[in-house]
Order: structure tokens, then sequence, then C-alpha cells
């Protein structure tokens, strides 16, 4: 999740050009449908394998600082 968090804040810190906004839009859905769905009410998925199955059952609370600094970034 690091990674993809990381990725958001720089899609979202570049030359804000359309083509850009939508790429950052299509990465953001793509990634909240993956790493946070809905059915974990909240929750996030931390690590997960090629296949796109959750590898651990917890949710780190260092995690909630990438997620956190992601949206923060997002919504400036």
């Amino acid at each position: 999740m690091w990674a993809q968090t990381e990725l958001l804040r720089l899609l979202h810190t570049g030359k804000q050009t359309p083509e850009n906004a939508a790429k950052a839009t299509l990465f953001a859905t793509s990634f909240l449908e993956q790493f946070a769905p809905l059915s974990l009410s909240g929750g996030w998925i931390d690590h997960i394998d090629g296949a796109g199955d959750r590898l651990v059952e917890y949710m780190p609370a260092s995690s909630l600082y990438h997620i956190y600094g992601a949206g923060r970034q997002i919504a400036l």
C-alpha cells in the first residue's frame, strides 16, 4: 500500500493537465477498490499478492499515515 499511496501523492502534485487529472482519478478509484473495499467499512488491505489476494488479515496503523497523507494531498 505504501508505494501506491506515494504514487497518488505524486499524481496530484505534478502538472495538473486534464490528462493527468484523469489518470489520477482512475488510479485513485482503482486503489480504493483494491485496497479499501466498501466491504471493510473504513478498513484497508495492507499487503496483496500478484493475484490481488490479501496477504495479511490485520490493518497496521502505520498504513493510516500513508492513506491520510495521500488523501490530504488529493484534497488540496
